[in-house]
C-alpha cells in the first residue's frame, strides 16, 4: 500500500508519533486510513475487518480533531467506526442469545 505525497512515493505510517508530519503528509495519512478502514469494514472478515475499521477509524479522527480544523475527514473516520460498530453488531447479538440463562 503507497501514497504519493507531491510526487514522492511514501507509505502510511500508522505510527502514534505524528508531530513531526506536515500538514500534507497527516491528511494523506487520514485519507489512507479512512479509506482501509472503510474497505475492511464493508469486507467483514469474520468481524477481524470490523475491529480494523474501528481501529482505523478511532486513529483518523484521533488525528483530524487533534489538527484544529487543518485536516478534513471527520466524516469518514466516524463513518468507519460506525460501519465496524454495525458489523460487530452480530456478534454481539449471537454471543448475547447464546448464552445460557441462570437458573
Amino acid at each position: 500500500m503507497e501514497i504519493w505525497i507531491s510526487g514522492q512515493r511514501r507509505e502510511p505510517t500508522l505510527v502514534s508519533d505524528i508531530s513531526s508530519m506536515t500538514e500534507d503528509e497527516l491528511q494523506a495519512e487520514v485519507n489512507t486510513l479512512a479509506k482501509w478502514g472503510i474497505i475492511f469494514g464493508f469486507g467483514w472478515l469474520l468481524g477481524l475487518g470490523s475491529l480494523v475499521a474501528i481501529l482505523f477509524g478511532f486513529r483518523a479522527s484521533r488525528i483530524v480533531w487533534g489538527s484544529k480544523g487543518r485536516i478534513r475527514g471527520k466524516g469518514k473516520a466516524i463513518f468507519c467506526v460506525i460501519l465496524g460498530v454495525v458489523g460487530l453488531l452480530p456478534w454481539i447479538w449471537r454471543g448475547y442469545v447464546a448464552l445460557p440463562l441462570p437458573l
